[in-house]
């Protein structure tokens, strides 16, 4: 049964499903209609109760963010956050992560990440005359970006583990 909540935009719906032999609830918001929230949960039930692997051994980390965030940034958190969350990812996290297998990649690696944006300086790009060009600016990126970075890859990584990743 999927109970149907209305909100100020659209709605969200709540169930509960059945992982790992245990009865968990499920939020999910962001819907236009009731019908829309509906089909996505029966979907998303669907693929859990089976339990199905998305992702193998030779995923990348640009791979698992781009499914982790389609399969839960774009269910569960709010459009706003959901356009932070895709800016971070898409400007920081993939390009200089990306490119690592899941599967290898070590605290390390992350923590060298916050560090080198701590110490890059910013760059800002612009068209002239039809052309991307690009310019660095005198200042680093600030602590409170990396701090946001951070919480949306922990949130990721989490998730990572939740699946079984």
């Amino acid at each position: 049964m999927y109970n149907i909540i209305p909100l100020k935009k659209g709605c969200a719906v709540r169930f509960y499903i059945n992982q790992d032999g245990k009865r968990k609830q499920v939020y999910l918001s962001g819907f236009s209609s009731p019908k829309e929230a509906r089909e996505t949960a029966a979907a998303y039930k669907q693929r859990v109760e089976s339990g199905q692997q998305f992702l193998d051994s030779k995923t990348t980390v640009k791979e698992y963010l781009e499914y982790w965030f389609e399969n839960y940034a774009a269910l569960y958190v709010s459009p706003r956050t959901r356009r932070r969350y895709a800016e971070l990812l898409r400007l920081h996290a993939i390009p200089a992560l990306g490119h690592i297998k899941l599967n290898n990649l070590k605290p390390v690696q992350v923590q060298q990440f916050y560090t080198d944006m701590l110490n890059r300086k910013k760059t800002k790009k612009y068209k002239d005359n039809g052309k991307w060009k690009e310019k660095r600016l005198n200042e680093t990126y600030s602590p409170t970006t990396v701090m946001h970075i951070h919480r949306v890859l922990h949130l990721a990584f989490e998730w990572a583990i939740n699946w079984q990743y």
